[in-house]
């Protein structure tokens, strides 16, 4: 027997401007873990400043869906994130943060591999942009 709950999901841009709506459909079975964003710009960043983004995602499977544990790929990036069960049909934030002192000058794309009881385990999202150097901050700065 199959059971399907709608859920809309309205995907945006960086700047926020709505871009299309989609629906969704939730069905039973295991969690399924779904995202608005997989990949995401942050534009430049200061290496004297930490720049966020919070990845919003949905469980569109019939079960509790639950973060185990988020790995990035280097010690810039900090994951923030509810251990507590999404409902069906619930949503959740994920936030990554970049620690701009812990990049290189130059263009950046970071990893997080996100890890859940889901059936599409694990999900991985991406962060990039461009790390400016510390003497060009300097230079603004005069």
């Amino acid at each position: 027997m199959l059971a399907l709950l709608g859920c809309t999901v309205a995907l945006t841009s960086c700047g926020g401007k709505k871009k299309q709506r989609l629906q969704v459909e939730v069905s039973e079975g295991p969690a399924v873990m779904g995202f608005e964003d997989l990949i995401v710009n942050l534009g430049n960043v200061k290496r004297t400043e930490d720049k966020s983004h919070v990845f919003v995602y949905y469980n569109l499977g019939s079960e509790p869906l639950v973060i185990n544990e988020v790995r990035t790929d280097c010690n810039c990036v900090q994951a923030e994130y509810s251990k507590e069960p999404v409902k069906p049909g619930g949503s959740g934030e994920l936030k990554l943060t970049v620690i701009g002192r812990g990049l290189e000058p130059g263009k950046f794309r970071r990893a997080a591999s996100v890890f859940t009881n889901a059936k599409n385990n694990p999900m991985n999202l991406m962060v990039e942009g461009y790390a400016e150097s510390l003497d060009s901050h300097m230079k603004s700065k005069k």
